[in-house]
């Protein structure tokens, strides 16, 4: 069986904006192509990494207060 480790993916946007558009009480992110939704090369290669084509994000908040993030991706392969 081959081993299909992916290294660790370090992205802190999230915690340097505390929570970016989330802390702005958005709700969700739907994104349909991630290869023409206009994103920088640097967060498409974050995509890539998990090969992720499209996804949709939902936020967890508790009391008005951002808790986590809740994410599901559709990939180009298994």
């Amino acid at each position: 069986m081959k081993n299909l480790s992916i290294p660790p993916i370090v992205d802190t946007y999230l915690q340097d904006t505390q929570g970016g558009r989330f802390s702005q009480n958005e709700t969700y992110r739907v994104c349909d192509d991630v290869y023409g939704a206009g994103f920088s090369k640097c967060y498409l290669k974050i995509l890539e990494q998990c090969q992720a084509r499209a996804y949709v994000i939902t936020a967890i908040y508790q009391s008005q207060q951002l808790w986590g993030l809740l994410a599901v991706y559709q990939n180009d392969a298994p």
